[in-house]
């Protein structure tokens, strides 16, 4: 909140993959919608989303329906590489998290 806009956006810009996505939980834990920084980093998620672990998969589209942001492009990637890539590796909380949140951000 105190950060300029620009310096967000440069951050964001330099985060690393497996980072992104902790960052998207903590802005969402905090209540913070700075949907431009959100945004950014969700392009930093999108372009690495196949290297993600699962549980930063889950995270991540929670974390954006916790914000209330609905980023198609990243949530598509995300539910494919969960579905065609990682199914033998959910569990059932993730499975119930990646419905609850999908259901969330379609409605």
């Amino acid at each position: 909140a105190g950060v300029p806009t620009s310096s967000r956006r440069a951050s964001a810009e330099v985060v690393k993959p497996q980072d992104a996505a902790r960052l998207l939980q903590a802005l969402s834990l905090a209540r913070l919608r700075d949907v431009a920084f959100v945004q950014n980093l969700c392009s930093v998620c999108l372009v690495s989303a196949r290297r993600l672990p699962v549980p930063s998969m889950v995270h991540t589209a929670a974390a954006l329906a916790d914000l209330g942001v609905r980023q198609e492009r990243l949530l598509t990637e995300l539910a494919h590489q969960l579905s065609m890539s990682h199914s033998g590796a959910l569990t059932a909380n993730d499975m119930a998290v990646a419905l609850r949140t999908w259901a969330a951000l379609r409605v």
